[in-house]
């Protein structure tokens, strides 16, 4: 026994080592135990025992816990180069006090300052004792309270973590668990806005009541999320757990033996991974360049905002908007039809009942609800209160955890669809609402009070948008990419406010607006909300609703801001094309400017599309122009969106859309243009339809199959190609 507690201790010490050597970034490891024993896992199997010396014996060993490996604490170390000799291990006394380190520490003592029905709880965490000691003496002894086992090595391994780490205001506590009252519920930090921590209750004794003033513990652990292949087909909670949504959207847990595995009872587990709910994001050594195409079977996404391996996708919507989330939905048909080694997890984060009903609907209709992971909040009486938001947070992380494992432990792609983010802004309007509650406008900054992005309003988004990555070889190679819905409220809804101004309210403006507000009202036209807008006026007040989505869009160009790009739908275009992606505001960013090493797009797009945006772009200043060059500028426009155009769930492979984009760009496709074969048309439909039948016809299988693997269109594959193309015009 003494042996094996030698064998433990020592991938502990090595670890202890390596974390002291290297810095984990925004959230400090503040558990050389979780570290250590992930790390002696992660060599060995999924599980380690952590020993410690009973005070009784010093060659006794007692097993205190068996730690759950957190993969996030050992996939942030890199291997130690060399393992100390045998002889160079140290004492029994060394051995245990860090094999003890396995023991969670207590990092702060709280209490609870406000409570939200169902479950959230804002706390107040103590400053005082978040300062830990910086040098024990006999004349003040550490606390026992600080540590879950009162042991002498277990105190005397947290004294020496405490004293290395030095909890403050200032580190992050998102994901750590927090114990309540005398532990008979639990719950996890979620946001953090110092002095406050906002946390979600688990819920596993709904009986037990947390009310304001009641002590809680942070402690040093993360919450975690077992990770298996059985959660494939399934539909889980943010814990793991397998449940129901039934036909009219409302949900019921699945009894099970196995909690957070994400299996019911029976089931077999399979391969076992485990990854922290709120994992850091990873450090810049950690992850390498995306150079590597994530199609999604829809032409026009893929030519002109493709999406990269490992990257983030803004898709901006307006409410009410079907192609919003038939395009993520279609994305997703691609990876499973056409990459099947891709994993899917669609993160279901509305509370509202029918539409989480029709979205189960358009998985189910997609048939593809046994080959993805659905992730999806549970019913809750609080349908419009806190609860909702805040667990969407949480099935968003344990979305995006999910596909962390899968990509560090196995080296493979995941695909992570959050269906809205918008509960994301409601929670923290929220908190700042409780902060100005508890402590008046000066707690909360002008930018959060009116709307606006906060710098920690934006740590708080970037915790999850920049969960995607793609990780280099020394982190397994995988891909996380990522894709984020926001809506934005339906323009029909707005409405001006048609009260008539007074001219001494236009005073603080320029000469320039009071001579034509003069001319207004020389010409006894009224100064309302509509006339002014002609004529290009500022109007002093603006409408509730107007207001409204003026921060929805303020809103929107901040979460953009943060990403790697943004596909924007709009429903004007809902009948120009399929899907209604407008070309200006839709874009990746990667690989512009000085980031010319890495790209989103296949090489066979970037040869087919150099110069696209700029001719859409010019098409669209010629709209109205009645000349000659104008309308050819319009033609050529409306040829490029007839290639792009599709079906909703109708996917292409790379060949077919390079076919479609090579015919436009050849200008093939004009005549049929001018005779009114447009994109959303019969005509038009049957004109793409066609080529791609001929050239499958034409054109030999493996030279297709080619651009698939290759993602390239060599000279003589599209020589090939063209020539294919030009036959059918010429016989048509």
């Amino acid at each position: 026994m003494l042996l094996a507690a030698r064998a433990i201790s020592r991938s502990l010490i090595i670890s202890h080592q390596i974390s002291s050597m290297r810095s984990y970034g925004k959230r400090n490891t503040l558990v050389a135990a979780a570290t250590a024993a992930a790390y002696c896992s992660s060599s060995c199997s999924h599980h380690a025992t952590a020993f410690v010396v009973s005070p009784a014996s010093s060659r006794s060993f007692v097993a205190v816990s068996q730690m759950q490996m957190t993969t996030r604490l050992y996939q942030s170390m890199s291997p130690p180069a060399a393992e100390p000799a045998l002889e160079e291990q140290q004492d029994e006394a060394t051995l245990a006090a860090a094999a003890a380190a396995a023991v969670p520490l207590l990092l702060a003592h709280g209490e609870v300052v406000n409570v939200r029905s169902g479950g959230v709880a804002a706390i107040r965490l103590e400053t005082e004792t978040m300062a830990m000691p910086t040098t024990p003496s006999a004349s003040a002894p550490v606390s026992t309270d600080n540590v879950i086992s009162s042991s002498a090595p277990a105190i005397k391994a947290a004294t020496k973590k405490q004293k290395q780490n030095k909890p403050s205001q200032g580190d992050d506590y998102v994901g750590k668990t927090v114990i309540f009252g005398n532990g008979e519920q639990t719950g996890v930090v979620v946001a953090q806005r110092p002095p406050v921590a906002f946390v979600l209750l688990d819920g596993k004794d709904s009986s037990v009541s947390v009310d304001v003033g009641s002590p809680v513990k942070l402690m040093s652990t993360w919450k975690t999320l077992r990770v298996t292949d059985a959660m494939i087909g399934q539909v889980l909670d943010y814990n793991g757990n397998p449940m129901t949504i039934h036909e009219d959207g409302t949900t019921a847990i699945k009894e099970t033996t196995n909690t957070g595995v994400g299996v019911e009872v029976g089931v077999k587990v399979g391969t076992m991974r485990e990854r922290a709910m709120f994992a850091s994001i990873s450090k810049v050594d950690e992850i390498a360049l995306i150079d590597e195409p994530l199609l999604t079977g829809q032409t026009m996404v893929d030519a002109l905002a493709p999406l990269g391996k490992g990257q983030n996708m803004l898709v901006v919507g307006h409410e009410g908007m079907e192609a919003q989330k038939q395009l993520v939905v279609d994305s997703m048909v691609a990876q499973v039809k056409m990459s099947p080694n891709v994993r899917c997890v669609y993160a279901l984060t509305t509370s509202d009942r029918s539409e989480r009903a029709l979205a189960m609907k358009r998985l189910k209709e997609a048939g593809i609800l046994d080959d993805i992971i659905v992730l999806s909040l549970r019913d809750n009486d609080d349908s419009v209160g806190a609860v909702p938001v805040t667990e969407a947070i949480a099935v968003a992380a344990a979305a995006c955890a999910i596909g962390e494992a899968f990509a560090l432990e196995d080296g493979g792609d995941s695909y992570v669809v959050v269906d809205t983010v918008n509960p994301h802004k409601t929670f923290w309007d929220e908190t700042t609402r409780t902060l100005l509650d508890l402590y008046g406008m000066e707690a909360v900054v002008k930018d959060d009070r009116e709307g606006g992005a906060s710098s920690e309003m934006r740590a708080f988004y970037s915790g999850l948008i920049q969960r995607a990555g793609r990780f280099n070889k020394q982190r397994g190679g995988g891909s996380v990419t990522l894709t984020l819905l926001t809506e934005l409220p339906s323009t029909d809804n707005l409405v001006e406010d048609e009260r008539v101004f007074q001219a001494e309210e236009f005073d603080g403006t320029s000469d320039k607006v009071k001579a034509r507000i003069a001319i207004l009202l020389k010409s006894k036209i009224p100064l309302t909300a509509t006339n002014l807008k002609k004529i290009q006026i500022p109007v002093p007040v603006a409408s509730e609703s107007s207001n409204k989505y003026k921060l929805a869009i303020q809103h929107t160009h901040d979460l953009m801001s943060m990403s790697d790009g943004q596909i924007w739908l709009e429903p004007m275009l809902e009948g120009v094309c399929h899907p209604p992606m407008d070309p200006q505001r839709s874009i990746t960013r990667i690989g512009i400017g000085a980031d010319i090493t890495s790209r989103a797009d296949a090489p066979a797009m970037r040869s087919l599309t150099g110069g696209l945006r700029f001719e859409l772009s010019q098409a669209l200043d010629s709209t109205n122009s009645g000349d000659a060059n104008g309308q050819l500028q319009v033609c050529r426009r409306n040829a490029w969106l007839l290639a792009m155009d599709q079906e909703p769930g109708q996917l292409r492979s790379l060949a077919q859309e390079c076919v479609l984009l090579l015919a436009a760009k050849l200008g093939v496709l004009d005549a049929s243009i001018r005779s009114g074969a447009t994109a959303r048309t019969p005509a038009g439909r049957a004109v793409t339809d066609n080529l791609l039948s001929h050239v499958v016809q034409t054109v030999p299988q493996a030279v297709l199959d080619e651009i698939d693997t290759s993602l390239d269109l060599s000279p003589a594959t599209r020589l090939e190609l063209e020539t294919s193309i030009r036959s059918f015009f010429a016989t048509a």
